[in-house]
């Protein structure tokens, strides 16, 4: 069982012509992925996958053969570091510093990192 927490109920996204790596240690293949609100519900053949691509309720993400793999993790990293220069890590200002701290987390988040 699959899960993506915090996602809409009625959310729904469909990945086509992408290489599925599975994080299995099996090769990857080509295939589509369809994802329903938490849960990855079809992996490789999608049933009725065109009229999911011609449903504007459901967000297509064409692969064109890239790969899709799992989320990353990294098992330590500090977002609130002053792009690493530790010497000047306590002159940025407290507002400053959420939002580096925020800019750090979505640049992690945008790289697939999922914890």
């Amino acid at each position: 069982k699959y899960e993506i927490l915090g996602t809409h109920p009625e959310s729904r996204i469909l990945f086509t012509d992408v290489n599925i790596l599975d994080s299995t240690g099996q090769e990857p293949y080509r295939g589509d992925v369809l994802i329903e609100g938490e849960h990855i519900v079809a992996v490789g053949t999608v049933p009725k996958k065109e009229d999911l691509e011609k449903d504007p309720r459901v967000r297509v993400f064409q692969g064109k053969g890239r790969t899709l793999m799992s989320g990353l993790g990294d098992a330590h990293t500090h977002f609130t570091w002053n792009g690493g220069d530790l010497d000047r890590l306590g002159e940025l200002g407290v507002e400053e510093h959420v939002l580096l701290t925020m800019r750090s987390a979505q640049c992690f988040l945008d790289s697939g990192y999922t914890m």
